[in-house]
């Protein structure tokens, strides 16, 4: 998996272009686009997909990239692209291909709860610390130590203690994260 470049691609328009020209279009059918990951369909067997599609610039005007389809793990996901495989899989009945494409889409509905929980939170409701952290004060805070909910604002969680002190601090804390019961795995 390494990175492929070309001074052919001054901008990364041109090089997406020339990506979906290059995939052969006997065999798959190109849908669209979702930020860095094209989605597509496996003509042959109908069966959905996507492909991540990592850009980064080489020279004053040389771009290149590095792609990975959902059967292959990428290290990075796209909630839009994963929830269109999910749609897509759903429509045809189908399982995901492996492991791989599994973990995407439960990440995925990880993230989506995670998400709806915080936005179902009203100023003045309790949260539980989950784990036990210090904090860049001198501040340290156990498990079960509870905090009284403001407001969510670029990804943080602003709280006060019982004392009045106010943080900001990750959902972490408080919430699953969207790999927080995964398995490790021995390769």
């Amino acid at each position: 998996m390494g990175w492929i470049s070309s001074w052919k691609w001054p901008t990364p328009t041109i090089l997406r272009k020339d990506y979906v020209d290059g995939i052969n279009q006997d065999r798959t059918k190109v849908v669209g686009w979702s930020g860095g990951w094209l989605k597509c369909i496996d003509k042959k067997t109908d069966r959905p997909f996507v492909i991540c599609v990592l850009v980064r610039r080489f020279g004053k005007r040389e771009y290149g990239y590095k792609d990975m389809d959902s059967t292959m793990g990428p290290y990075y996901y796209n909630m839009a692209a994963v929830m269109w495989l999910k749609r897509e899989l759903a429509k045809r009945n189908m399982a995901p291909y492996n492991t791989w494409e599994a973990d995407l889409i439960l990440r995925h509905e990880r993230k989506a709860r995670r998400e709806a929980t915080i936005k179902a939170l009203k100023p003045g409701d309790e949260l539980v610390a989950r784990d036990e952290f210090d904090c860049t004060n001198g501040a340290h805070f156990d498990v079960g130590d509870k905090f009284t909910f403001d407001y969510f604002k670029r990804g943080r969680i602003h709280c006060r203690t019982k004392y009045g002190s106010q943080y900001r601090l990750t959902p972490g804390i408080f919430f699953p994260l969207q790999c927080d019961d995964m398995l490790p795995m021995v390769v």
